[in-house]
C-alpha cells in the first residue's frame, strides 16, 4: 500500500470533523445501525466522540463495540474522496479523557454544553482496518499498523 494513499486517507480525515457512524442494531438484531457522529482526531490517529449513554448508538455500542465510520469530502458525490475506518469504539482512558474532551470541544465549541454531563463520555474508535478511496484507480485498504505509522 503506498505512503501517498495513507497520507490522503489521514488528510481527509483531518479536514472533515464529521462522518456517518454504523453500528450493531441493537432494536433490530442484524441491521446496522448509522447516525451522524462529530468527531475530533487524536494525535495516535484515533477518532473520539462525545456521546450520550442514553443515545441509541451508545446503547448499540455497550453491546458490541465494533463499528465504522465514514467520512466523505464536502460535496458528498462519488468524485470526492472518501474513508470507511473499520474498529473498536471503547470509552477514553481516564488518563486521557480530559485532554481529549478539551480537544473535542475546540473542534465543536457547541458540544462544550454537554461535555460535562454525567452521562455524556468521550469515545475513541481504535482502527483495525481502513478503507480509502482517492479518486479513479486511487483506493484500497489500508493497514492499523500503517496507519499509525505515518
Amino acid at each position: 500500500m503506498s505512503d501517498d494513499l495513507t497520507l490522503d486517507a489521514q488528510r481527509l480525515l483531518l479536514l472533515q470533523t464529521s462522518g456517518a457512524l454504523a453500528t450493531h442494531s441493537v432494536a433490530t438484531p442484524g441491521f446496522p445501525f448509522v447516525s451522524a457522529a462529530p468527531y475530533t482526531l487524536l494525535e495516535n490517529g484515533n477518532c473520539v466522540f462525545l456521546f450520550s449513554a442514553l443515545s441509541t448508538h451508545s446503547k448499540n455500542l455497550r453491546a458490541d463495540d465494533r463499528a465504522s465510520l465514514l467520512v466523505t469530502g464536502n460535496e458528498g458525490d462519488l468524485s470526492d474522496a472518501r474513508l470507511t475506518l473499520q474498529g473498536h469504539v471503547q470509552p477514553v482512558s481516564e488518563s486521557g479523557s480530559e485532554a481529549a474532551k478539551s480537544k473535542y470541544v475546540r473542534t465543536h465549541p457547541a458540544a462544550a454544553q454537554w461535555a460535562n454531563f454525567g452521562d455524556f463520555a468521550m469515545m475513541e474508535l481504535t482502527p483495525v482496518a481502513c478503507y480509502f478511496v482517492g479518486g479513479f484507480g486511487k483506493m484500497g485498504w489500508i493497514k492499523a499498523g500503517q496507519w499509525r505509522a505515518q
